[in-house]
C-alpha cells in the first residue's frame, strides 16, 4: 500500500492496486507458463484486470497501468481479453487499436514480449536481468519462439514490441 501511495503521489493518478498472489514458487511458474502461452485468460488477477480495462474504456478514460515482472503478463493477457470481446462485437482492428489508445502501459523487467497493438508502452530491462532479455521486451530467439507459440490460440496478438513501444536497458 506504501508503494502504490508513492506512485500515486509522484504522478498524480488515483491508483488502484491488483495483487497477483503467490502461492509458490513451482505454482507460480506454472501460472506463468500458462499466461505466457495464453491459456490464463480466466485467472483472478486477469479476469480482474480485464473488467477494470472494459470499465475505464467505456467511461473514456485514459488509464496507466505499471507492472513489474509477471504482472507485465496479467496486462498482455487482460489487453487481449478486451481485444477479442471488441473483436465479438464487430469493431474492426483499426476501431480497436484507436480505442486502446487510451491506455499507456510501462513494464519494469516485464517477462513478456508481445502485447495488443494500441496502446503505448513503455518497457524497462535492467541488463543484467537476464529474464526480460530471454522472454521479455529484450527477447532474443527463446523468446520470439514462445511469442510464436502463444500467437496460435491468440486473436490479434502481436510479437515483440514494434507496437508503439519504448525499451529502455538500464544498469
Amino acid at each position: 500500500f506504501k508503494a502504490l501511495q508513492e506512485v500515486a503521489d509522484a504522478t498524480g493518478y488515483p491508483v488502484v492496486g491488483l495483487h497477483n498472489a503467490t502461492q509458490s514458487l513451482v505454482n507460480d511458474v506454472v501460472e506463468a507458463v500458462r499466461q505466457k502461452l495464453g491459456y490464463a485468460t480466466k485467472d483472478p488477477s486477469v479476469r480482474a484486470l480485464t473488467e477494470y480495462l472494459k470499465t475505464g474504456l467505456e467511461l473514456k478514460r485514459e488509464l496507466v497501468l505499471i507492472a513489474h515482472r509477471q504482472g507485465a503478463l496479467v496486462i498482455a493477457v487482460a489487453l487481449q481479453n478486451v481485444v477479442t470481446d471488441m473483436r465479438k462485437s464487430g469493431m474492426s482492428d483499426t476501431q480497436i487499436e484507436r480505442k486502446l489508445k487510451a491506455i499507456s502501459v510501462e513494464t519494469y523487467g516485464g517477462v513478456t514480449n508481445g502485447f495488443p497493438s494500441g496502446p503505448h508502452y513503455k518497457h524497462y530491462i535492467n541488463c543484467k536481468d537476464a529474464l526480460p532479455k530471454l522472454i521479455g521486451p529484450g527477447a532474443t530467439t527463446i523468446g520470439q519462439l514462445i511469442t510464436r507459440a502463444r500467437q496460435l490460440g491468440m486473436d490479434h496478438f502481436e510479437p515483440g514490441v514494434r507496437n508503439n513501444a519504448e525499451v529502455h536497458q538500464v544498469d
